[in-house]
């Protein structure tokens, strides 16, 4: 928050008014060193029309908690349509019956046999032959073949990914923007929303002076009709501990393109720059001379605390000998939004589990992990193993033995168990989560806010 009449805010609370209706949260004892409240829910029974354009808008005012007992307004913002808050509460799923003791007479048979070793020239997997193609995994050369022939073939840029993509090796998401503007994530707005708080009157057509910003939610849901009936399941009933978290963050710079010419012989030495929160760190060491599409291989690595510092800031600069360097431009990144999201924007999804080879997982947490984690942010029963190869994820099941009928065996595969479950996440609709990606994010000029460059990332956070 900005000062408000010279001081700075500390102690601030919120109020919410709609229809006539008020509720206010609690106070902050100092928002530089806690900027969440303690009690993070509240809840206001208000009559509101059915007929969208009636419905009056939500009123949130935020306050200075002051000596003396006074509570200036230090900022405010009306949302006026609450159509996007809006929401139906979750009806039970049609369950289904699983003869658990048929699946495991299914399955009781000994288990030699079952698997082949995986130097034999054809190898059974399940009871099953495959072909023998799967030997193109174990005669690949892997010192021939590293992240950066992964990246051009997912760019399909054929010359410099080598026989990558010959061998049939996973690939990864290249977007063409940022990872927020992925239709399907809602901006990483799903739990909790950004909204800006402004100060001020408007003036023709001025905008107001934004002076803070509000990181919260709300969900507006019907009330039974009768006062006696059971009041539904509150939507906020499970969420993150409101404390101060400690996260490891890497952000893999992977190159600019088309920077902004920088010097008069119409070229700029770049180099990285990144700030958050405490963490400052100049790259200015490796800087490339001459070039407006640099390619940086840099991986920076650090530790911040959400949300006290939660915007990552990713900078380009250019080198001047003489005197002193010039911003090119800079983008910014909401790590608190990436955190708490249920699309899961910490670390991309890979496409398979591999335990060894150019493509093993990297994921601070196995795919059986996330799926139990993912059920819970979904209020979906916790998936149930039934064995190895199957399992049941609320009213529906799958089957590994069919989901890999017609795919060579890979010898880098890891455990079926989580084979299988990250089949689950990365095919059934209920979990729709970030794959592992780079994305492409555009710099912008601070001083104007006018587009510049862009750049390709991709970042980590656990």
């Amino acid at each position: 928050m900005k000062k408000y009449q010279l001081s700075n805010v500390n102690r601030p609370s919120v109020e919410f008014e709609c229809g006539g209706n008020i509720i206010t949260s609690g106070v902050i004892a100092d928002v530089s060193k806690m900027p969440n409240f303690k009690e993070p829910t509240l809840f206001m029974d208000v009559m509101l029309p059915k007929e969208e354009i009636y419905t009056p808008p939500m009123n949130i005012r935020c306050r200075d908690n002051r000596q003396f007992g006074r509570k200036p307004m230090v900022g405010m913002c009306s949302i006026k349509s609450l159509a996007p808050f809006r929401c139906e509460m979750d009806t039970d799923e049609e369950d289904i019956e699983i003869d658990e003791q048929q699946l495991k007479k299914e399955i009781s048979i000994p288990i030699e046999g079952m698997y082949a070793s995986i130097r034999r020239s054809k190898k059974k997997k399940k009871g099953r032959d495959t072909d023998s193609t799967v030997l193109s995994f174990e005669e690949y050369n892997e010192d021939n073949i590293d992240w950066w022939c992964k990246f051009y073939a997912s760019i399909e840029e054929e010359q410099k990914s080598g026989d990558y993509l010959e061998k049939n090796l996973d690939t990864i998401t290249v977007y063409s923007h940022e990872l927020e503007k992925v239709k399907g994530y809602s901006e990483f707005h799903d739990f909790i929303h950004s909204i800006p708080l402004e100060r001020g009157k408007a003036m023709d057509d001025d905008d107001l002076d934004i002076v803070g910003e509000f990181k919260g939610s709300f969900r507006i849901y019907s009330l039974p009709s009768d006062p006696s009936a059971e009041l539904p399941s509150r939507v906020f009933s499970s969420i993150p501990s409101t404390e101060n978290i400690e996260v490891l963050v890497r952000v893999y710079i992977v190159r600019a393109i088309d920077l902004q010419p920088q010097d008069e012989g119409g070229a700029a030495d770049p180099y990285i720059n990144i700030k958050c929160g405490k963490y400052k760190y100049s790259d200015v060491e490796n800087y490339h001379p001459n070039t407006l599409n640099p390619l940086f291989g840099r991986l920076f690595e650090f530790s911040t605390v959400l949300p006290l510092y939660k915007d990552l800031r990713v900078q380009l600069y250019d080198y001047d000998l003489l005197s002193s360097d010039d911003l090119i431009g800079e983008t910014r990144i909401d790590l608190e939004n990436r955190y708490l999201t249920q699309y899961r924007a910490t670390c991309g999804i890979a496409k398979s589990y591999n335990t060894s080879g150019i493509n093993e997982w990297r994921d601070s947490m196995t795919p059986k992990a996330i799926l139990i984690q993912a059920c819970q942010d979904r209020n979906i029963p916790e998936p149930k193993f039934i064995r190895e190869d199957f399992v049941k994820v609320g009213n529906k099941t799958f089957n590994l033995e069919e989901i890999e009928e017609d795919i060579p065996v890979n010898p880098h595969w890891g455990e079926p168990e989580q084979r299988l479950a990250l089949h689950v996440l990365h095919h059934d609709k209920r979990f729709t989560l970030v794959p592992e990606h780079v994305e492409t994010r555009p710099l912008y000029d601070v001083s104007s806010d006018f587009e510049q460059v862009n750049i390709q990332r991709k970042s980590q956070n656990y």
